[in-house]
This record gives C-alpha cells, sequence and structure tokens, in this order.
C-alpha cells in the first residue's frame, strides 16, 4: 500500500516537474534571454509568495486532515479557502511590487490572474495529498501543469508567445485544476465564527513555516536576484538555464516531499520509531531514483547541456556549474527529507532552526561568492550551504528522536562516572 502511493505521488509530481521543465526549456528556447529572466524572477517571488500563503494554510491544513475524521475534511478545505481569499489581499500587494520593480506593469493583471488560480488550485491538491488520496490528485495536477506545457506550444503555433500570454494561459489551467479537485474534495463551507479557531491553529503552527520560508529564500531565491543585480539578468538565466536540467529530478523529490510530512503524521500515531522508519523508506526509494541521474549529470555535463538546449546554445559552457549544482542537489535532497519528517513530527519550530543555519551560510558564502565571482562562483556557494543546512537538520532531527524515545543509550558515560 505505502509503495503504491509512493508510485502515485512521484507520478503525480512526475507529470507537475514534466509541465514545469517543459515551459521552462520553451520559453528558453523561444523568448530572448531578457524575457526568460524576467520570467524566472516573477517565477522566484512567486514560489516566495506561494510559500508564505502555503505556510499559513497549507501545513497547518495537513497535519489537520491527517488527524481528523474523513467527514471533516469538506469543512476544513472550506475554511482554508476563506482563509486564502482574506491572504491574497496583502499577498497580491507583493505580485503589484514585484512587476512595479521589474518595470513591466502591463504584466500586472496576468500575473495576477495566475498567482490567484494557482493559489486555489494549490489548496485543493494539498488537501487530497494530506488524505494520502496521491491518485486522485492526477486528473486535476495533468490538466494544470501539462495543460500548461500544451498552451505554450499553441502559443508559438499561433505566433502570439509573450509574457503576457504565458501568465493567461498558467491562470487558465490553474484555475480549471482547481475546480475539477474542488468537486472531488466537496468542499462545504462553515459559518465565519467557526473561522477564529482554525485561525488561531493555522498561526500556531504556520509561524514557525513562515520563518522557515523565508530564510529558505535566502539560500534558494536570492542568489538569483544578486546575480541579476549585479552580473545582469542574463546571469540569471544562465543559472536557471543549468537548475532547469537538475530540476528533471524533481517530479522525486517532490513527490517524495509531498508524502513525507502526511505519512510521517500517520506512522507518529504509533510512536517516533515508526515515525522515523517511515521517514528511512521513504528517503531510501527516492535516492534510488536520483542519484543515478545525478552521477550521469556529473559525469557528462557538457553532453546533458547541449542535448536539452542544442549543440550551440551558450548554455553548454556551464558544464562546470552542472556539476557543482549535481552535488548541490544531492544534498538538497537529503536534507529536504530531514526537513519533511521535522514538520510530520509537527515540529515546525526545530525545522526553522535547522534551515537558519542553511540561510546564514548562505548569507555570509553563497551572495558574497555570486556577486565576486558570478554563476560558477554562486553554485560553489549553494553547495556549501546546503551541506550545512544537511548538518544542521540531521542533528536536529536525531536530537527529536532521542527526546522523544527516552533514549539514552548516547550517555551512558556520564551516568556511570560517578
Amino acid at each position: 500500500m505505502a509503495t503504491g502511493r509512493t508510485v502515485w505521488a512521484m507520478g503525480d509530481q512526475g507529470m507537475v516537474s514534466l509541465g514545469n521543465f517543459a515551459v521552462n526549456i520553451i520559453l528558453a528556447r523561444n523568448v530572448s534571454t531578457t524575457e526568460f529572466g524576467i520570467y524566472t524572477l516573477v517565477f522566484s517571488v512567486y514560489l516566495f509568495l506561494n510559500g508564505m500563503h502555503g505556510s499559513f494554510v497549507n501545513y497547518p491544513l495537513t497535519i489537520r486532515i491527517a488527524k481528523e475524521d474523513t467527514l471533516e475534511v469538506p469543512r476544513l478545505v472550506g475554511m482554508a479557502l476563506i482563509l486564502t481569499i482574506i491572504l491574497l489581499v496583502p499577498l497580491s500587494g507583493g505580485v503589484v511590487a514585484l512587476f512595479m520593480i521589474l518595470d513591466q506593469p502591463q504584466l500586472i493583471p496576468y500575473g495576477m490572474l495566475a498567482f490567484v488560480a494557482w493559489r486555489f488550485h494549490d489548496v485543493m491538491r494539498r488537501t487530497l495529498m494530506a488524505q494520502l488520496r496521491f491518485r486522485a490528485v492526477v486528473p486535476g495536477d495533468a490538466v494544470s501543469y501539462l495543460g500548461q506545457a500544451v498552451a505554450m506550444l499553441g502559443l508559438i503555433y499561433f505566433d502570439v508567445l509573450s509574457l503576457e500570454a504565458v501568465f493567461l494561459a498558467m491562470a487558465s489551467t490553474s484555475a480549471l485544476a482547481a475546480l475539477i479537485q474542488m468537486v472531488q474534495v466537496k468542499v462545504r463551507f462553515s459559518h465565519p465564527r467557526a473561522m477564529w479557531p482554525f485561525v488561531k491553529e493555522c498561526w500556531k503552527l504556520g509561524r514557525w513555516v513562515i520563518m522557515n520560508r523565508i530564510a529558505a529564500v535566502v539560500q534558494l531565491q536570492a542568489v538569483g536576484w544578486m546575480l541579476a543585480a549585479v552580473h545582469g539578468v542574463e546571469a540569471t538565466a544562465n543559472f536557471r538555464a543549468v537548475i532547469n536540467i537538475v530540476a528533471v529530478t524533481h517530479p522525486i523529490m517532490q513527490g517524495i516531499g509531498n508524502l513525507v510530512i502526511p505519512s510521517v503524521v500517520h506512522a507518529h500515531r504509533k510512536g517516533i520509531m515508526q515515525a522515523m522508519r517511515a521517514t528511512a523508506l521513504l528517503t531510501a526509494q527516492g535516492a534510488v531514483l536520483v542519484l543515478p541521474y545525478y552521477l550521469a549529470l556529473g559525469l557528462f555535463p557538457g553532453h546533458a547541456l547541449g542535448l536539452i538546449y542544442g549543440p550551440d546554445s551558450p548554455y553548454r559552457l556551464m558544464a562546470d556549474v552542472l556539476t557543482i549544482l549535481t552535488m548541490t542537489y544531492t544534498m538538497s535532497y537529503f536534507s529536504r527529507m530531514v526537513m519533511g519528517s521535522l514538520s510530520g513530527l509537527a515540529k515546525p519550530d526545530v525545522a526553522f532552526h535547522a534551515q537558519l543555519f542553511g540561510s546564514i551560510a548562505s548569507l555570509v558564502i553563497s551572495l558574497p561568492l555570486a556577486a565576486w565571482g558570478g554563476v560558477y562562483y554562486a553554485a560553489v556557494g549553494a553547495l556549501l550551504s546546503h551541506v550545512v543546512r544537511l548538518i544542521a537538520g540531521g542533528y536536529l532531527l536525531r536530537r527529536e528522536y532521542i527526546r522523544e524515545s527516552g533514549d539514552l543509550s548516547a550517555k551512558p558515560a556520564l551516568g556511570n562516572s560517578r
């Protein structure tokens, strides 16, 4: 049963990542470097804003659904959607500011539609995932993410490809996917007075995840902005183009990651040992698939870049960067499993502390290296910061295991020294 869920989770995320990967490749090959750089920066901010919403709504919703009776799910989702509408007011301000900073005010209405539709769709898919209904997630996600790639091809065919059209296509597919999954969940709205206890619980759990997300932005997104600020948006485009190659593993990383939190919540009911076993099993299943791919990329980076972007592409000069980023993604995969396990144990505060180590390392190492040496040194800094995060997360997870299990075997010398 667990293996079946893993297959469906990775299959679903495979579609999601394939769609995102295809969109990135299509845009990289069919728009100017400047336009692709703008799209990359917009997408990075979207991920940050999505993280803010997900921290305050999706994560508490996942924990609550995993513990509640199935009959309560439609009511919980209804409250989550209302809270999403409320949060869209400040978050939309961030979207407007983003396009103004990039001097692209004409993109505001299209970018806003894409952002709002994506938020509603994400609530619905996270609800199904929290119930471990990964098979049911597939139809809506296929419409959204594969639909985006198909829409991009259509825009090229009719010669109407533009950033405005790209965001409008994303909005349309996300909205349709949200409607499909809303029917599957059978949303039920409660009286507004029932919202307050739900909001308080969301704040109690989500505030640490929000701080975690903010800290993660420094590690995961700030490098791209530093490259753009010092070396131009073309440098950001080069960095993103290399990441696209490694990001082929996102079906596995995200699929396993989507399984970790709800699986740990369910397993934790039987004790910390079962929770750790669930984490170890899922981590091993994913590692068997991602590590051979990273090894191949590390050994033949130039061939991989040439295969994806063409033999004459300027991105082929990024072979050394690709080798480094494969090591970075290896560290990122294992740290993602550790962080997911901590979150599944309802320890978002501990996960935040682990992330903080990685973010501080990024501030001290990654950003200065990116500013000084460009894309290559940005990759080196990213690798070092992810190593720090993995070490910190592993130590804190082990500490939680010892604390909860009452295993004092690590301290026998203290007891016997008297």
